[in-house]
């Protein structure tokens, strides 16, 4: 009213009948919408543990489970018992129908409902878990899944006036019956009863009670209001939901007016009574009729007058005859000249007395008895004082009877008139009965045959909606097909449409493009790759623009390598294009793969050049012994003295050393070139000793000192190559030592990160500065010819290669004259580590 400046409920009432829209406005002021997922969680625990199992155990697999749901407002309540119910299914691993009717009148709120949309609020409600398995998230935006919105049906229905759903296993009815009176309330709760299935359950809110249906249900949860229907037969009458629209014509007539009798009496009869009463004194008793003769109220000592009849309320018949005339024509001059009528010494004979009695009929007119007239009757014994009556008639049998036969011949007369009129009207109601008859035959005949054709539509309906629902069930199991496809493949993958704006991607789209939920429907081109020196959506639109398939390798800000390919999105309807499909494998172990290859390749390209100077140096090295045996034997041919010929053996015997040290060395060389053996782990102080034992000779003669300093006693690497390098530096030393002082060797390990460094230091002769970088090439000797050691100079260039091929590194450091110090970096990440 306020908002309409309406001062008065008349004004308010006069705009609703000229504004139709206001009436909707106030309708929606009565309707309450207040609701939310799983409301009184303790509540829903009780549906889910006590009274869900009991309804599906009890169900067969060709069984449908209904639930209704009344005054379901925007669907909240709907959908958690829903949800309940598919957790349960899944638990126990039956599949059997559901279908949960949720109605209201509220069309704003089912069309919210039928939705299923939500906002981000629900959260606080709905468990993360519960979010992830039945809500699809929809920018900031909650959608309920499709395996839960078709197991409800959304309907307009009125729980009052409208037939209700019938053989329901659950009925929730929470917080309605509040706002009903309890009239209303009887009706509603003989309708859920009805309703139920035998065990059905019932769910109230926690303000309400069952009422008079308490013997009727078996109580399961107390404070939330949850019962067990135990009436089997429940029956209900639908006169309640008979249509309101449908009209009987009623037929009236004028002349022939049938009143009820109207057997209220004034509550102002008694005062009339007890006023009149003491106007006409002296009367002994006192009867009140009506119109039609018929006792309404005796009163006095009435006995005397009245005869003894059971079950009879005519005044005329339960007097004597004699004042029964009397009484019939007093009354008729009553309500005729609507004045008192006096009537004395009416005499009769009872038990073979003579009685005598005075009568006094008065018409009692009130404001309130205008279509009704009540009559009062006095009676009297004997002789009444004369001066109190105002007009005062002796009765005369015979005057009195011939009145009364007058009066009953015009009531006759009249009677007949109106039943011929009666009769008249009959035959017209006849007429119309038979045509309104026709009438509804025929109409009987129409509504069969719409109903058969109902029936055969209904059929339909049927057919289509089964297919509907095997369409639903398997668009609903290729939805879950490729959800679960999405979820387990490793492979990246983008749907975009035609203007290159986001429809789908799966998790591990992350990698590659940064893309959050809230990114659907947003251009690929407002969002951020990880991807270097991208041209995404140049590549993009190349594809949908010729059609044809692109793919190329691409690297990441994390250093990581994925072979993008997009191809066109064709649709199978009309088989043109509508978007692209983006997909990233991930290629890092091949790229890396791709690389070693190269580098083995690399590497096989340099071995393969060193070969031919290998090839050349071996044949000039074994050239010179070869030669030197030559002429040795030359010269034993040629000779006859014994001496000589033992001089000349004695050097064959070392050329053929030589000779043999020299293909020795050079077999080494092949074999750590063309090969790397598998690493373990090396005990370096035991291996020591091993190579101190094989060079014990030479130790003894040099009189050197060794020390050692192991940080670390374990080395991860080829037994054979590391015990190769342990002899070469060693025996280096001893070779190069300085003949100015005694020997002294250290070797050290320790950790430095992830590497072990191994260190040889000695106080030898040293290295020129100019000749360090040469000491590792292959066939070269750094120091002068004067210094006479054994060695073509392969035994440092093998150490070299060794621990090159394995990934690690070695160092050296020296000062000409006073000694040298080799460091090799074992790196543990490298091949052969």
């Amino acid at each position: 009213m306020v908002a309409n400046n309406a001062e008065t409920i008349g004004d308010y009432i006069q705009m609703l009948k000229s504004d139709p829209s206001e009436i909707d406005t106030l309708a929606k002021e009565f309707l309450i919408s207040v609701t939310r997922f799983f409301r009184d969680s303790e509540a829903f625990d009780v549906i889910a543990t006590r009274v869900i199992p009991e309804i599906v155990e009890n169900k067969l697999l060709v069984d449908v489970l209904k639930v209704w749901v009344i005054g379901c407002a925007t669907g909240e309540e709907a959908y958690s018992l829903a949800i309940l119910l598919k957790e349960h299914l899944i638990e126990v691993k039956k599949d059997i129908e559901v279908k949960i009717f949720a109605s209201d009148i509220d069309k704003e709120a089912l069309a919210k409902a039928s939705k299923a949309i939500y906002p981000q609020s629900i959260s606080k409600d709905v468990s993360e878990e519960r979010l992830n398995n039945f809500f699809t998230k929809v920018g900031d935006e909650y959608k309920v899944r499709d395996n839960i919105r078709k197991m409800i049906i959304f309907a307009e229905h009125d729980i009052i006036h409208q037939p209700p759903y019938g053989k329901i296993d659950l009925i929730s009815c929470r917080n309605l019956m509040i706002y009903f009176n309890p009239t209303l309330q009887r009706k509603i709760f003989a309708t859920l009863a009805f309703c139920l299935n035998a065990d059905g359950y019932l769910f109230l809110g926690p303000s309400e009670g069952l009422g008079s249906l308490e013997g009727s249900f078996k109580e399961i949860d107390k404070k939330w209001k949850i019962y067990l229907n135990t009436e089997k037969n429940a029956v209900l009458q639908f006169k309640a939901y008979a249509p309101h629209h449908l009209e009987v014509k009623k037929l009236t007539y004028s002349t022939l007016t049938l009143k009820p009798l109207k057997n209220s009496v004034s509550a102002s009869l008694p005062a009339l009574l007890y006023k009149s009463t003491l106007e006409e004194a002296r009367f002994l008793a006192g009867v009140c009729v009506d119109e039609n003769n018929k006792v309404m109220l005796p009163f006095g000592d009435f006995e005397k007058f009245l005869l003894p009849k059971l079950f009879n309320d005519n005044l005329l018949e339960l007097l004597p005859a004699e004042l029964a005339i009397a009484a019939g024509t007093s009354i008729k001059k009553a309500i005729k000249e609507n004045a008192k009528v006096a009537v004395q010494e009416i005499y009769f004979k009872v038990d073979q007395h003579i009685r005598s009695v005075n009568m006094l009929v008065k018409p009692l007119l009130n404001e309130n008895t205008a279509d009704h007239k009540v009559i009062v009757l006095y009676f009297a014994e004997g002789e009444v004082d004369r001066n109190t009556r105002q007009s005062v008639e002796l009765f005369n049998k015979e005057t009195h009877t011939s009145r009364y036969l007058s009066d009953l011949e015009s009531e006759l007369a009249e009677t007949r008139k109106k039943l011929a009129e009666a009769h008249v009207y009959l035959d017209e109601s006849n007429s119309n009965i038979q045509s309104y008859n026709e009438e509804l035959l025929s109409g009987n005949e129409e509504m069969q045959s719409s109903n058969e054709e109902l029936q055969s539509m209904n059929e339909e309906l049927n057919t289509v909606n089964l297919e509907y629902q095997l369409k639903i069930k398997e668009l609903a199991e290729l939805n879950d097909d490729l959800h679960n496809y999405f979820r387990s493949t490793y492979i990246t993958q983008i749907y975009v449409n035609n203007d290159i704006v986001l429809k789908k991607y799966n998790p591990l789209t992350i990698k590659q493009i940064n893309i959050k939920e809230a990114d659907i429907g947003r251009p690929l081109a407002d969002i951020s790759t990880n991807i270097r020196f991208s041209t995404l959506i140049e590549d993009i639109q190349e594809v949908i623009d010729t059609q044809l398939i692109k793919e190329k390798p691409v690297e990441t800000t994390d250093s990581k390598w994925y072979s993008m390919m997009i191809v066109p999105y064709i649709r199978s309807q009309d088989n043109k294009t509508d978007g692209a499909v983006i997909t990233f494998s991930d290629i890092s172990e091949i790229t890396e793969s791709k690389k070693i290859i190269q580098e083995n390749n690399r590497r096989l390209v340099e071995i393969n050049k060193e070969h031919d100077t290998f090839i050349y140096s071996a044949s000039h090295d074994l050239k010179a012994p070869v030669n030197n045996i030559e002429g040795l034997l030359h010269h034993l041919k040629s000779t006859d003295t014994p001496e000589d010929k033992k001089v000349i053996i004695s050097h064959l015997e070392k050329s053929v050393i030589r000779l043999k040290e020299t293909i020795s060395e050079l077999s080494d060389i092949t074999r750590i070139e063309s090969e790397i053996d598998e690493a373990e782990k090396v005990n370096v102080p035991r291996l020591l000793e091993e190579v101190k034992m094989g060079l014990s000779d030479a130790l003894v003669a040099s009189n050197a000192t060794i020390n050692v300093a192991f940080e670390e006693n374990e080395i991860n690497f080829s037994r054979k190559n590391l015990r190769s390098i342990f002899f070469n530096l060693l025996s280096n030393a001893l070779k190069y030592r300085s003949p100015d002082r005694q020997l002294e060797v250290t070797i050290k390990s320790k950790r430095v990160a992830d590497s072990i460094i191994l260190s040889f230091e000695d106080n030898g002769i040293g290295i020129k500065p100019d000749k360090i970088r040469d000491i590792f090439t292959k066939f070269r000797r750094v120091h002068s010819k004067e210094i006479n050691v054994e060695g073509e100079g392969i035994g440092l260039y093998l150490v070299k290669k060794i621990i090159g091929n394995a990934g690690g590194d070695i160092k050296v450091e020296s000062s000409f004259g006073q000694g040298s110090s080799f460091s090799i970096c074992f790196n543990n990440s490298a091949k052969g580590l």
